[in-house]
């Protein structure tokens, strides 16, 4: 089932499919109006917002920087980290972790 938002600008956009917000990425929930304008039978802005309800914010890869929430053309894009025993676990990762493991790699993320 898709997940629509709402913008402040009035606009509207598939964010995702259930947990899996494919087209919007953690920094970007901002743009997303408040709960009350929010579109009737999708996630308000809030819940999406909390991590105990489990949805999957898109990576922030640096590529991206500045497209608009709804508008990543790869949906699925990704990129394989791994991890050695005594690292942390992908739930103990902040955001600026992320970026920070991804930055020094911008150029072969291009690629992918």
């Amino acid at each position: 089932m898709g997940e629509y938002a709402k913008l402040k600008n009035g606009g509207e956009i598939k964010i995702g499919t259930c947990e899996n917000l494919y087209y919007l990425r953690a920094d970007q929930l901002h743009l997303l109006a408040t709960d009350s304008e929010q579109i009737q039978g999708n996630t308000k802005r809030s819940e999406l917002a909390d991590e105990k309800n489990g949805f999957r914010f898109r990576f922030p890869f640096p590529i991206e920087d500045g497209t608009e929430p709804g508008r990543f053309e790869d949906f699925d894009r990704g990129v394989l980290v791994n991890l050695t025993e005594g690292q942390k676990t992908f739930a103990t990762w902040t955001t600026a972790e992320f970026i920070c493991v991804s930055r020094p790699n911008a150029q072969a993320l291009n690629s992918t």
